[in-house]
């Protein structure tokens, strides 16, 4: 059995090819075009060396571009590495380097750090950036010039030099037992179509270089798809690109055979393939169809929060995410076509992966995307591209909210908003279903290591404000005791979960993955309790994790920053309550004697070590840090002294 979730997406984008699948800035692509701009990258990415099993790391914001190069990656049987946008070149670095990807795929707003994380790891091989060099190198360092970068829209020129082919109409042919060559095929059939582009004609290229794929037991049944050109010149190594505009859709003839086809594959570690022809001979074919993954083979390595040094890459494979996304379109969503979803939430996070982007995209749906959350254009594009559902952590939501309570804009089209990365109060609850009284409000909970839903309200469930859900199907959800026992219904425990949905385990840390389980049960970390009715409640965080808008941030890799600062002798740094954000970052500092750094210095020293959404929102400093009798930095007492300060 194989699965892979870019046959999932291109099994919807052949039967839903016309539909919209993504709105972004006003361009419009449809399932075809979008799945036929992933074919190309796939295509590229293979003449680069990307390999089953590979790992590519990601730097784009939510953009088609990501997409595109997400399930492009999934094609070739390689594994996604999605990275934050917002990480410093030294912190992407460590990401890259521990991650062994090769490429690094950068939006160009993104190239800057990306260019300068390849530099510093030897095993990187170069920076896949999306843009031209003329404008590339325009807002790059003159320093970087010459460094491995890759310039899409250049690429793709030298591609279409030595690969010549037509982008405008994608043709198919049949090729049977009693049609060894296009040109023999009945005129006025099926398959009419010369493969090559406009006003050539086969002998101007050679033999061809044909997507093939098979249609019947027979080897010399199969059928051929894009023309990629000249075999004499596979030799020549093609850096990796994507289309500046989207190709045109496969016809037909061609996705009429697809869906049926895909599933006859014969196991294959290569897109690229030795293919018999009716004439006996072989020719080097390259197939449409997605290199065949186990379900238990990574797809995603999502880099994930710990209490404890660097960030743990959480390997989430095709079943995790596959088994997921189906939960959502099924029970909690609706997606189908004509139904069209907000992409606000990172997609290079476990939450917009799944529920924006993998569970609409297998259904039908369209993704309506925003460059960046600005509240009043949100809540304008919301109303006038009559989106459905909206997907969001709490501080977004209790922003369109309030934006809505101003505007009072018509958003009767939304029917339902999806709540998680952060809990969300209930008097917040309240708020955002007054002011989307048309949507069902449905909050569920999880984590980067669960893909991420374990626990979720359905629209078919009553609405409890203040609980995350029941367990969803396939998934178990248990509170656990200190002795690993189980607790009663009212109990509070830690919440613990097995299922389909549960990480394979962390990349490159076998302590941690043990560490993380008990009796097969994946420990959260989280405290909460669980009523008569299956119900579960968040109460508290067992770990140290702050979370802030919906980004997970974790102490010690700020401690650890503050502490390489030459004049700084101690630090501990904790998440207070924030009515919006969640919570804020809060770092308490003793300097050194006779130190001369103040509290600006240090902020600026920061800023320039962590992304933005890290830097402590205060630093305090203290002549002593309390401890308790073994000088563990006791940080329960330092919250104390924040709640004591806000009380006077």
């Amino acid at each position: 059995m194989s699965l892979n979730l870019a046959l999932d997406f291109q099994i919807a984008a052949e039967k839903y090819r016309n539909h919209p699948a993504i709105l972004y800035n006003g361009l419009e692509i449809t399932y075809s075009e979008l799945a036929n701009s992933v074919r190309y990258w796939a295509i590229l990415l293979s003449r680069m060396g990307v390999t089953r099993g590979d790992n590519v790391c990601m730097m784009m914001p939510n953009v088609p571009e990501f997409t595109i190069a997400y399930f492009a990656i999934l094609h070739l049987g390689a594994v996604v590495v999605p990275c934050n946008t917002l990480l410093t070149s030294h912190e992407l670095a460590y990401l890259v380097a521990h991650s062994d990807s090769r490429y690094i795929l950068a939006y160009q707003n993104c190239m800057l750090p990306c260019v300068q994380a390849a530099r510093e790891v030897e095993s990187c091989a170069g920076v896949i950036v999306t843009g031209s060099k003329e404008t590339g190198l325009e807002v790059l360092p003159r320093e970087f010039h010459e460094d491995e970068i890759y310039w899409v829209e250049d690429e793709i020129r030298a591609l279409k030099g030595s690969l010549p082919f037509s982008t405008e109409a994608v043709t198919v042919v049949a090729r049977h037992e009693n049609h060894p060559n296009w040109s023999q095929t009945a005129e006025g059939s099926d398959f009419d179509h010369s493969p090559w582009p406009a006003g050539t004609s086969e002998e101007s290229f050679g033999p061809a270089i044909q997507s093939t794929i098979p249609i019947g037991s027979s080897t010399q049944e199969y059928m051929t798809g894009v023309l990629l050109g000249n075999p004499a010149k596979l030799n020549r190594t093609v850096p990796h690109t994507v289309f500046s505009t989207a190709p045109a859709s496969v016809t037909g003839t061609a996705t009429e055979f697809f869906s049926d086809s895909l599933r006859s594959l014969n196991e294959s570690s290569s897109v690229w393939e030795s293919i018999p022809s009716p004439d006996g001979k072989l020719r080097t074919a390259w197939s449409p169809a997605p290199v065949p993954t186990n379900p238990d083979d990574p797809a995603v390595i999502l880099y994930t929060s710990g209490t404890t040094g660097f960030p743990k890459g959480a390997q989430l494979t095709h079943f995790n995410l596959h088994s997921n996304a189906q939960f959502v379109r099924e029970y909690m969503t609706g997606y189908q076509p004509g139904k069209r979803t907000l992409a606000i939430l990172p997609f290079y996070h476990s939450f917009g992966q799944t529920v924006v982007q993998n569970a609409a995209l297998f259904s039908g749906a369209t993704i309506v995307m925003v460059p960046r959350f600005d509240p009043k254009r949100v809540l304008q594009t919301i109303a006038e591209e009559r989106v459905n559902v909206i997907a969001g952590v709490p501080t977004m939501l209790i922003h369109l909210a309030r934006m809505q309570n101003r505007q009072k804009l018509d958003v009767d089209c939304v029917h339902e908003i999806i709540s998680g990365g952060a809990s969300l109060s209930i008097a917040s609850f309240e708020e955002v279903q007054r002011e989307f009284s048309s949507a069902s409000m449905l909050e569920g909970y999880g984590l980067s290591e669960t893909s991420p839903l374990a626990t979720a309200v359905t629209p078919a469930m009553p609405q409890r404000p203040g609980s995350i859900g029941r367990e969803i199907s396939g998934v178990q959800v248990r509170i656990m005791r200190p002795d690993h026992s189980f607790a009663n219904p009212g109990e509070v425990g830690e919440i613990v979960i097995r299922g389909h949905n549960v990480m394979k385990g962390y990349h490159k840390n076998q302590l941690a993955t043990q560490n993380a389980f008990v009796h097969s049960w994946f420990l959260t970390g989280d405290i909460g309790y669980c009523d008569e009715d299956g119900y579960f409640y968040l109460v508290d965080r067992k770990k140290d994790i702050i979370i802030r808008a919906g980004m997970n941030i974790y102490p010690r890799e700020i401690e650890e920053i503050l502490y390489a600062h030459p004049e700084v002798a101690q630090a501990a740094v904790v998440g207070i309550p924030h009515p919006v954000h969640g919570e804020d970052v809060i770092a308490f500092v003793t300097l050194k004697t006779q130190a001369e750094s103040d509290v600006m210095a240090l902020c600026r020293y920061c800023r320039t070590r962590l992304a933005a959404y890290k830097c402590p929102q205060r630093i305090i400093l203290l002549t002593e840090l309390p401890k308790g009798p073994t000088g563990k930095i006791l940080k329960r007492e330092l919250r104390a002294m924040l709640e004591k300060n806000e009380e006077n």
